[in-house]
């Protein structure tokens, strides 16, 4: 329940209700212990589109948020640290973590744990990869009027399409070249993910060698990041670990903003991350 209803019910200003929740969250925080975390994913959210953002900080094990801090800079990995030494863990015992390639969380992931590889989260990869190829069909899309209206049927994944749909891209893959190329090639990266570890490797760097030569620009300059953050991409290989349980968290977050109407102070955005999405032990009786 929204803490605004909650105040209406109870005749209570809500700045007293958010006193209390921030109290409660606090104290149970204080309980936590993370000697046990080994794998950390990292994305942010925001209080309104666009601005005040917060990163997120999730054990990837357990799928919980251990620890949200405000902005999204590379200082937010050291807060972080700092967070982590105060709940009984330690920068080098963590093994892994994932992020998007964003150069503030690379920034703040060299500076604070120098030692713990990075995974670039497929699932941004991915997103950047749609952007490109959304680039693409303007593009073409000046001599073709009805690629104005596919727009969907391009980034959808495939097995998520009806049987009209796919009949509908088959088409349209035939008479626009420059679209179907791109998307062929997003197709075949994302059997990078697929493939046999000791394949990966080979099968990404001729994938970016293909896409260089696509002469396709907004592709060629999404293969050439791929290179750039080589060793960020392949750490998937090792690691098979991603930021999905991220992007859930942070759906629920939004959700629980839509229904309360936006929150006034991103504390108050934080304190309902941890109360969605922190697994907190309030200590009530049972």
């Amino acid at each position: 329940m929204p803490i605004h209803a909650i105040s209406r019910l109870f005749g209570e200003h809500d700045n007293r209700i958010w006193r209390i929740v921030h109290f409660h969250v606090e104290r149970a925080r204080a309980r936590e212990d993370w000697s046990g975390v080994h794998r950390v994913g990292m994305d942010e959210t925001s209080r309104r589109r666009g601005h005040h953002y917060v990163s997120m900080f999730v054990d990837l094990d357990r799928v919980k948020v251990l620890f949200a801090a405000p902005g999204r800079d590379a200082e937010s990995l050291g807060r972080f640290k700092a967070d982590l030494e105060a709940h009984g863990g330690r920068g080098e015992q963590l093994s892994e973590l994932c992020a998007d390639m964003a150069p503030a969380y690379r920034k703040g992931a060299e500076r604070y744990f120098p030692r713990v590889p990075i995974t670039f989260d497929r699932y941004h990869l991915m997103q950047n990869l749609n952007r490109a190829l959304d680039q693409v069909r303007p593009q073409e899309q000046e001599n073709a009027s009805e690629l104005k209206r596919s727009r969907y049927l391009w980034l959808m994944n495939p097995g998520r399409l009806s049987a009209g749909q796919r009949r509908h891209l088959v088409r349209l893959r035939r008479e626009h070249s420059q679209t179907a190329e791109a998307y062929r090639l997003k197709l075949a990266f994302q059997e990078f993910y697929l493939q046999p570890s000791s394949e990966a490797e080979l099968y990404l760097a001729d994938w970016i060698e293909m896409a260089i030569k696509s002469g396709l620009e907004p592709i060629a300059d999404f293969a050439c990041s791929i290179a750039e953050h080589w060793e960020g991409v392949v750490r998937w290989v090792h690691s098979r670990i991603s930021n999905g349980v991220l992007e859930a968290i942070s759906s629920l977050v939004q959700a629980a903003k839509r229904r309360a109407r936006g929150y006034r102070t991103t504390e108050n955005l934080i304190a309902v991350v941890y109360l969605t999405a922190g697994k907190l032990d309030f200590g009530l009786p049972t």
